[in-house]
This record gives structure tokens, C-alpha cells and sequence, in this order.
């Protein structure tokens, strides 16, 4: 027989601008997914509110199959690509829980917390603890947090201002880099290589292709 008071599903979501990588953990069975990326930013809130509600609706119906038992309370701590104001936070808390809650039905208890995904790998890496993180590719941020518990917090300006290191920024500078050397006339191995990977010929072709 099932304590109720221990049928509490746990689920973290890790949500980037390529991928949400979703673990969960039930009584004694757990598992992980990945889903498409959500980012609050380029995305808009009520898109990573369906992303997260089609993911979390999977991880009860698997948990459900696994236990042969329905989850009574559903905690959720998701860190959230785009994520950095606290109004964005607050407000995907408040419709997550009040998507899942309609419905899950109000036999289900929903938790929600969201920080960052920046927060959530220093977290991660350090616990409640001092100490940093530096996150390379999209959405590249670094986080210190202090022994007197602040949080400074450099880059994470996004792919138009930011993201140094990401595959957009080197992917850009590559298309620039053999769009220079075919405006010049003079293509070195590397621009001919960029070029045949792109699928271009010339000038006019690169311009069509990258946008």
C-alpha cells in the first residue's frame, strides 16, 4: 500500500535555446527526455508554457505507468533559457501552475519554481555554496555568487549582443570571413571551404542563403 503523503513526483527541467532536457523522479523509478528548446526571450512565454506543459503531462503519464499510481503533489524546479527578469519568472511560475492545474485536476498539488539556467548549473556545480560558472555557447553567461550570498552576474546578452562562443557566433563569423574574401576576389582554402559548405558559388548566393 502507497503512503499518499510520499507520492510526490519530482521533475527538473533544464531548458536552453537548442534543447530542454527533462529528468524526473517518482517512488523508485526515474528517467530523462529531451523536447525541443524553449527560450523566454526569443520564444515568448506562452511557448515555453506549452513546451513545459506537453513534457511535464509525459513525465506523469510515464511516472503513473512505472508506479501503477498516480502522483498526488508535482514539484517542479525549471531553469529557463531567456529567463533573467523576475517578472518572466514570476509569470511562468503563475501559468504553468495554472495550466497544470486545470488539467491535472484538483486532486494534484503543483509546485513551481523557475530560475534561470544559468542559476540553475551553478546550483548544480556548487550547491548553496560560493562559486562560479561559466556557461560557453548559446546563451553564454558567467555567475559568481559570493560568500555573502550575491550573484554577479556577466554576459547572457542573448545571440544579437552576446553568446560569444556559441554556434551562432562562430557560424556568423565564418559567413563573414567568406563573404569578405569573395568580395576581394581572393579566396583562401578556409573561405572555399566555408563556401562549399554553405552551398555557395559567389557573393549573391552566400547572401541568399544565410538569410
Amino acid at each position: 500500500m502507497i503512503d499518499h503523503a510520499t507520492q510526490k513526483l519530482y521533475i527538473g527541467i533544464d531548458a536552453g535555446g537548442t534543447k530542454t532536457d527533462v529528468h524526473w523522479r517518482y517512488l523508485d523509478a526515474s528517467g530523462r527526455f529531451e523536447d525541443d528548446g524553449a527560450n523566454a526571450t526569443r520564444d515568448g512565454i506562452d511557448q515555453v508554457v506549452a513546451t513545459f506543459a506537453g513534457c511535464i503531462e509525459e513525465v506523469v503519464a510515464r511516472s503513473s505507468r512505472s508506479a501503477q499510481q498516480p502522483p498526488r503533489t508535482i514539484e517542479i524546479c525549471a531553469g529557463v533559457a531567456g529567463a533573467g527578469s523576475l517578472d518572466v519568472r514570476e509569470l511562468l511560475e503563475a501559468q504553468l501552475a495554472g495550466m497544470l492545474g486545470s488539467r491535472l485536476g484538483p486532486e494534484v498539488q503543483v509546485l513551481v519554481r523557475v530560475v534561470t539556467d544559468a542559476e540553475l548549473a551553478l546550483f548544480a556545480a556548487h550547491g548553496l555554496g560560493p562559486g562560479a560558472v561559466v556557461v560557453l555557447g548559446t546563451g553564454s553567461i558567467a555567475l559568481l555568487k559570493t560568500p555573502d550570498g550575491r550573484v554577479i552576474v556577466r554576459g547572457g546578452l542573448g545571440y544579437l549582443l552576446g553568446d560569444e562562443g556559441s554556434g551562432y557566433a562562430l557560424g556568423r563569423a565564418a559567413a563573414r570571413y567568406a563573404a569578405r574574401h569573395t568580395e576581394q576576389g581572393e579566396r583562401s582554402a578556409l573561405a572555399q571551404a566555408l563556401l562549399d559548405a554553405l552551398g555557395a558559388v559567389d557573393r549573391e548566393s552566400l547572401i541568399r542563403i544565410v538569410y
